[in-house]
């Protein structure tokens, strides 16, 4: 038998096969990320961000959101993970509604630690291990998704099918979805204020702080925020946490974390062109409900992004 693990430290995971995840960090390259701006409801995010971040840690962890909600379909078409690279590459689409805010830690009513993150409430994918590895590891609400590209045959622009139903009910019967449809009507509509060209990494950081500022509708967001993000390091916030096996209202393990995207090389930026929004309104999937998205018909500011990055490991901002 192994010696018993020394006080305070961990256990060591138990690895085989079937488990079909791995630690980070994960590389990676040539990713291909379409963003769009949608004006949101303030108050419903502030809501949404304290049920699950603020409540669950007790205020000890508290995110502020700006009023904005930024959804990106991105597509990975290489991935690896960086100590494991003899095991081989993979491919990955996803579609993500990511809030930008400013998350703050406490000790009792003493700010500890302010930084500027990402939160990702939703986040819908077509790889296995990508959406094990993301709920496990890190704590992302990844859920299964079939995502649809411009470039695709016979396609008009992006689509997301998911797995749930319209309307809840006893006879509700759960399958494939649309989610959403996005259908091209027009060229990009270029929006001199973000400074394109951008150079590298540092000076898009520079920028679309400057603008996220701007859409903050006048709150005053402290400049050292945005200190990692202006190096090219894109933090985004969790909560990590698994059903207790006994009464599964409850959790076994619950933390609020924090990871960062780390931009290793910027290779191009543009405006994306415009598009027809379509989203559904599924009772097992309800995205503009639960983020407060103002309607919209049509996308208005877009961005198109190609680049190589770094997802690595995190921290334990709280843990119950």
């Amino acid at each position: 038998m192994p010696d018993p693990q020394p006080a305070g430290a961990l256990p060591a995971y138990v690895d085989y096969p079937s488990v079909q995840t791995l630690p980070g960090p994960i590389a990676f390259t040539n990713v291909r990320m379409s963003a769009f701006y949608l004006a949101a409801d303030g108050s419903v995010l502030q809501t949404l961000c304290d049920r699950l971040i603020a409540t669950p840690s007790g205020g000890r962890v508290r995110f502020t959101p700006m009023p904005s909600v930024i959804m990106s379909f991105t597509e990975f078409p290489h991935s690896v993970f960086v100590n494991y690279a003899n095991r081989g590459v993979a491919t990955e689409r996803e579609l993500s509604f990511g809030i930008p805010g400013i998350f703050t830690t406490f000790n009792g009513s003493i700010p500890v630690e302010i930084g500027f993150a990402l939160f990702m409430p939703f986040l819908f994918l077509d790889n296995p291990v990508a959406l094990m590895t993301g709920r496990e590891n890190y704590g992302f609400f990844k859920q299964t998704g079939q995502i649809g590209m411009p470039d695709d045959p016979g396609s008009a622009g992006f689509s997301a099918d998911v797995y749930g139903c319209p309307s809840f009910s006893p006879n509700a019967n759960w399958g494939q979805q649309c989610l959403i449809t996005l259908r091209r009507v027009a060229a990009a509509a270029p929006h001199p204020a973000l400074g394109l060209p951008w150079p590298d990494p540092k000076a898009a950081a520079r920028n679309l702080a400057a603008a996220m500022q701007a859409a903050a509708s006048g709150a005053t967001i402290a400049p050292a925020a945005f200190a990692d993000f202006l190096t090219g390091s894109l933090p985004q916030i969790f909560l990590k946490q698994f059903r207790d096996i006994a009464d599964g209202t409850r959790a076994c393990y619950q933390a609020v974390t924090l990871a960062r995207y780390n931009v290793t090389r910027l290779i191009s930026v543009s405006f994306e062109d415009q598009y027809a929004i379509d989203l559904k309104t599924l009772d097992s999937t309800p995205v503009a409900a639960a983020l407060g998205l103002a309607p919209a018909t049509q996308t208005s500011l877009g961005m198109r992004v190609e680049m190589d990055m770094q997802l690595d490991n995190g921290k334990v901002l709280w843990q119950a």
